[in-house]
């Protein structure tokens, strides 16, 4: 029975490290069910044992990543930490967690260009739960005037949108490179860095913030 359980957790998993490569190359609807049942070397019957189709698949794969973000994000910003270490935190793991599944981040932006159609209401709360992180930072650091007031939506959207956008638009920023069309990018961490030292010299109360304060 143990075997069997593993062997069971084993086939899972398989289907989803394969499916997360699929669905981002080819889209929900590009993604055909014998595809994934073949490059999984799994029958399409499996599918249908394990999740119950290809959409339970790709809705619970959906939220199986963001859930290991969210995990990480509340173990690696402490509530007792002030609200300029918790936003760098927060850069961090989401640099971190789109660095590291770069496959979820394709999949997510294919879903908010087709409106959202094929999650559902787990995913999005899943989804909403970084802006209300985002949001909560921001309310506490100017409540304890270190940060200015800003709009959180858009602070979000800002801080999202960059690391996505460096991630998306990499392989063509190397042939404009090599072109001698643009100059290198920076390398991640060094993007990381700015975009974090960007958002909390632009955040900060005071103009005399120094880097690592």
């Amino acid at each position: 029975m143990a075997k069997q359980t593993r062997d069971a957790e084993r086939t899972k998993q398989t289907l989803m490290d394969v499916s997360r490569r699929i669905f981002s190359r080819l889209g929900y609807e590009g993604a055909r069910t014998e595809l994934l049942a073949e490059e999984a070397g799994v029958t399409k019957a499996m599918i249908n044992y394990y999740f119950g189709g290809k959409k339970r698949l790709y809705r619970e794969l959906i939220l199986q990543d963001m859930q290991r973000l969210q995990k990480k994000l509340a173990e690696y910003v402490p509530s007792n930490f002030p609200p300029d270490q918790k936003l760098k935190r927060l850069i961090d793991v989401l640099s971190n967690g789109y660095r590291e599944n770069p496959e979820l981040v394709r999949i997510l932006i294919r879903e908010q260009m087709s409106g959202s159609k094929n999650l559902e209401p787990r995913v999005w709360r899943s989804l909403f739960q970084f802006y209300a992180t985002v949001r909560n930072v921001l309310q506490e650091g100017k409540d304890r005037g270190v940060f200015r007031l800003v709009d959180a939506h858009a602070t979000h959207l800002s801080l999202v949108g960059g690391l996505i956008f460096y991630i998306l638009t990499e392989p063509a920023r190397e042939t404009y490179a090599k072109s001698g069309d643009l100059p290198s990018t920076p390398d991640w961490n060094e993007f990381v860095n700015h975009t974090t030292e960007l958002f909390l010299q632009g955040l900060s109360t005071s103009n005399k913030r120094r880097e690592g304060k």
